[in-house]
């Protein structure tokens, strides 16, 4: 009779650890479950801000591009302040490299040049970067028609992308040419100008590229003095430079 107690005692207990040992591995399984699933959607949240990251760049980038081409495209709406004739009427030379006033509280371009009269610098805006847009209207060389650059680059289409163009500054093709503003002799050479291109995702941070572009002034066919457009800007995160236009990026990333 004992004997049989015993045994039945031992199969209670043999149960009783089978039942604690299956209790013990599904409570390892489930926490082994919980560390994968909190890895993987720590893998998915760094993927996707990584994948997000990347495209605001991207469109940066082709914000600043598009920019470049608009500089092209208008050249020869643009091209008149900085001739000869007119650019010490339209634009002075600071002593000091240093920002203009109509720039906004977040982020700022200093300049060389300004426009004459005021220290304000020549900028074109799209979006709420900041900076109160004021570039000099001027006129198309070859039409004649009258043209407002502040207008025409506010309305251009840049998606959800803040971009401006500022001019930084202006150099003489033949230095010893340029005599400087009045009362001192017309200047016999035109003015090159510098512009910095940037692009962003907002006016106090995220992503922003940014592009130097420069050209110079030929005369065209008919007599006419004209921009040969030589415009160009593509922008990565070297800071290089090449040919006519410097580039860079603040990172894909994070205030500018």
């Amino acid at each position: 009779m004992n004997s049989t107690n015993n045994k039945a005692q031992y199969i209670h207990n043999e149960s009783g650890s089978a039942i604690v040992g299956v209790l013990i591995f599904l409570a390892l399984a489930l926490v082994m479950t919980a560390g994968i699933l909190s890895y993987n959607q720590g893998e998915l949240h760094h993927t996707y801000a990584l994948k997000k990251r990347s495209s605001a760049y991207y469109r940066a980038e082709a914000a600043t591009g598009k920019a470049v081409a608009w500089l092209k495209e208008h050249s020869k709406d643009l091209v008149s302040p900085f001739t000869r004739e007119n650019f010490y009427s339209t634009f002075e030379i600071d002593t000091a490299i240093q920002l203009g006033t109509n720039e906004g509280a977040n982020f700022g371009v200093p300049t060389r040049v300004k426009l004459t009269g005021t220290d304000q610098s020549a900028i074109l805006v799209y979006g709420q970067e900041g900076a109160t847009a004021n570039f000099p209207n001027t006129v198309n060389i070859d039409s004649g028609e009258d043209f407002d650059p502040v207008a025409a680059f506010a309305s251009e289409d840049f998606g959800d992308m803040i971009v401006r163009v500022t001019l930084v500054n202006a150099i003489p093709e033949i230095p010893a040419n340029d005599f400087g503003p009045t009362p001192a002799a017309t200047p016999t050479t035109d003015f090159r100008p510098v512009f910095r291109i940037d692009a962003s995702t907002a006016a106090n941070g995220g992503t922003h590229v940014y592009a130097y572009a420069t050209s110079e002034i030929v005369t065209s066919d008919n007599g006419c003095v004209c921009d040969c457009s030589q415009y160009s800007g593509n922008s990565g995160s070297s800071g290089s430079s090449s040919g006519s236009s410097g580039s860079g990026s603040s990172g894909a990333s994070g205030s500018s």
